[in-house]
């Protein structure tokens, strides 16, 4: 899992700073994904579950991952099967992932992510590992 504690760094000083992210980033790319084929298929082959800083994402990019390895549908019902399959979601509950669908950015109000190089999924955006998805 990347976690805060799994890819942040020390400053000169020693005090840990976590890498720049953005949650809402992680939301919208998962909510694309569970609305639309093509952009499941898009994010399955440009992102990585250690691209995600939020475990939580990270669990639904996995289970989304399995049903696409396997040939299975990806919408909110299937993923929520398969993480809820696991007794170590006590971190998730089904309406994250319903949220998910309903706060995607659609045309005129997507987020502008900025230009210089994140870690994580911000990177993969940034570095074009990840096309636009709508």
């Amino acid at each position: 899992m990347a976690g805060p504690e799994a890819v942040s760094s020390r400053d000169s000083l020693g005090v840990q700073k976590a890498p720049p992210n953005s949650i809402e980033a992680e939301e919208a790319l998962l909510g694309s994904a569970l609305l639309s084929r093509d952009a499941s298929n898009r994010l399955m082959e440009a992102v990585k579950p250690g691209d995600f800083y939020s475990p939580n994402n990270e669990k639904i990019f996995e289970a989304m991952k399995e049903l696409f390895d396997s040939g299975k549908p990806i919408d909110s019902v299937t993923v929520s099967e398969i993480v809820f399959k696991s007794k170590n979601t006590t971190s998730l509950n089904a309406s994250y992932i319903a949220r998910l669908v309903e706060n995607v950015p659609i045309g005129n109000s997507a987020p502008v992510l900025p230009s210089h190089r994140f870690h994580g999924l911000a990177g993969a955006v940034t570095q074009g590992r990840l096309p636009a998805l709508a």
